[in-house]
């Protein structure tokens, strides 16, 4: 236990001998954060930045989980991020990706 005690103390005086680096650890997260807000527009108002993102849902399954994904897309929680689509022609939905009319295909 003595060991591991002067070990930190040995790692903390020479961590705040080196200012440069002290500097660094205690703005390099505070920098990140508000450059990441910035970019993902969190700082401008109450919307993300990102909004009615096209997306074509196709529901090859035919079965319950394909149902259940399709209608998590289509849910109000995700109205304001995402515009989906329904599709059943895969082909269609990989055209309109090619196109640039649509984000992702599901």
């Amino acid at each position: 236990m003595l060991k591991l005690l002067l070990i930190s103390l040995k790692d903390l005086r020479l961590m705040f001998r080196d200012r440069a680096a002290l500097t660094f650890m205690l703005l390099a997260p505070f920098l990140l954060t508000v450059g990441m807000g910035f970019v993902t527009g969190r700082f401008s108002g109450g919307s993300s930045g990102l909004s009615d993102i096209p997306v074509i849902v196709v529901n090859l399954d035919n079965d319950q989980l394909g149902d259940v994904l399709a209608e998590a897309f289509s849910s109000q929680e995700l109205a304001d991020l995402m515009e989906p689509t329904a599709s059943s022609d895969p082909e269609a939905a990989r055209r309109l990706i090619d196109e640039d009319q649509a984000a992702a295909a599901v």
